[in-house]
């Protein structure tokens, strides 16, 4: 399958890449909540671009019952699940933090504001990892310095 990259115009913000550790045994999607979560406890409030309608039912169940001791204020939106955060990003819940995009489709993300950032989540699945590299290569090559956080 070959990735449809989004045009991304040059802008100042930055791309982290969590990389799943090879010998950790969670679910790509547990990966993605682990992530999430790390975000969420900081204070950031998170737009969740998914791939299509399903996949973002799929966070949306997930995040209801994930953390179990806890919840994750959230909605979803056609294809995005807002995690801490609504819309209108005046309109914040809890959020003090600059909106972060999480990028749970195979194409490459264009932040809407110099605060934005990109985060890309690479689990340890070998499709996965493809899909990782090449969007890596895209934002390369789109003269981004895209950071590598190894989880």
């Amino acid at each position: 399958m070959k990735i449809e990259h989004a045009i991304i115009k040059k802008m100042s913000y930055k791309v982290f890449f969590h990389i799943q550790n090879d010998q950790d045994t969670m679910t790509p999607i547990s990966f993605f909540l682990k992530v999430i979560i790390d975000y969420f406890e900081k204070g950031f409030g998170l737009k969740v671009v998914c791939q299509d309608h399903c996949t973002c039912e799929l966070f949306d169940d997930a995040l209801w019952s994930y953390p179990s001791q806890g919840f994750i204020p959230h909605f979803m939106e056609k294809n995005i699940c807002w995690v801490n955060q609504t819309p209108n990003a005046k309109d914040s819940l809890k959020s003090k933090q600059p909106l972060q995009l999480l990028n749970a489709s195979w194409e490459c993300l264009k932040a809407s504001s110099e605060e934005d950032q990109i985060i890309e989540c690479i689990p340890n699945d070998p499709f996965f990892k493809f899909q990782g590299r090449e969007r890596y290569k895209f934002y390369k090559d789109h003269h981004f310095n895209p950071e590598v956080i190894k989880r």
